[in-house]
């Protein structure tokens, strides 16, 4: 990373070895942005980054790769502003989201936006994403690395987590529509919770691949607004397991508490559907649910 290229905000601390986005220290938040605006069509980016601290069951946030409209300006989306113009790439160390869960974290996720929406922490933004994977990537002792590609509208993350020296497959989006003139940045943020979030090299390249079949003018891609084609289907509807179990919440304990079910993570509720087999609420609940 040339200093002399970035501007750094926040809880930022530049070293000789590595920049610190954060300190593993609770509700800290910190970023990097260049200062050049990106005018490639078609580039990688390699991250050398490190996630650690001293949390062994309960650690976070996490930190997030950009390329947005705008830069430098601090918020709640991992340290950066929300909503935000462009692509964001998050590797989330902590799970917010209630219910059941399609993952487990670290997770590693994309979204491409327009401006108009807004990240859903309680939904860690799953139900935006355009993609995304699992990955362990936080408190390893090796070298840990992302390779992020964007050529002819396709965006490709590539991980190298596993001290093997070996890129493993993320996700492969096609339809991705990025503009140029925009700004890439990381940032990271902590909570209740913490993390130290560093960055060790940040390297761009430009790639040269065949776009003769591409006659979108620079002019064109300037003004274009980002977006993407598909995106994955929304996970916020309740299952049959949240489901009974919120019913047996509100008919059978003694506390009737109607938002017991929502701070239950999906074993429990797993435990407490096979605990009320042998309840006589049973019944009710199931007849319930029949008739709905």
């Amino acid at each position: 990373v040339g200093a002399d290229l970035w501007d750094f905000t926040g809880s930022t601390i530049v070293t000789g070895t590595h920049i610190r986005l954060t300190p593993d220290h609770q509700s800290k938040a910190g970023a990097i942005w260049n200062r050049i605006p990106c005018m490639i069509r078609n580039w990688e980016v390699l991250i050398h980054f490190k996630v650690h601290g001293n949390g062994v069951d309960l650690y976070g946030d996490g930190f997030a790769f950009w390329l947005t409209k705008d830069r430098n300006e601090m918020g709640k989306v991992f340290g950066s502003k929300d909503p935000f113009s462009g692509l964001g790439i998050f590797f989330d160390t902590y799970s917010n989201q209630n219910g059941e869960h399609a993952h487990i974290h670290p997770y590693v996720s994309a979204i491409v936006n327009n401006g108009s929406a807004s990240y859903d922490h309680d939904f860690d933004g799953t139900h935006v994403q355009i993609a995304g994977c699992s990955a362990p990537f936080r408190g390893r002792e090796h070298d840990t690395f992302v390779s992020i590609r964007f050529v002819n509208n396709r965006l490709a993350v590539k991980l190298d987590i596993d001290g093997s020296s070996e890129w493993r497959h993320c996700f492969d989006v096609d339809g991705v529509f990025l503009p140029l003139g925009y700004y890439f940045g990381v940032s990271a943020a902590t909570g209740d919770l913490a993390d130290n979030h560093d960055i060790l090299a940040f390297k761009t390249f430009e790639l040269s691949v065949d776009d003769a079949a591409t006659d979108i003018t620079d002019t064109a891609l300037l003004n274009m607004v980002p977006h993407a084609k598909t995106a994955e289907a929304p996970r916020g509807g309740l299952s049959f397991n949240e489901l009974l179990l919120f019913l047996y919440d509100q008919l059978c304990n003694s506390d009737n508490s109607p938002n017991t079910f929502l701070s239950k993570r999906l074993p429990s509720c797993i435990f407490l559907i096979v605990a009320a087999r042998k309840s006589s609420c049973l019944a009710t609940v199931w007849d319930i649910i029949m008739e709905l």
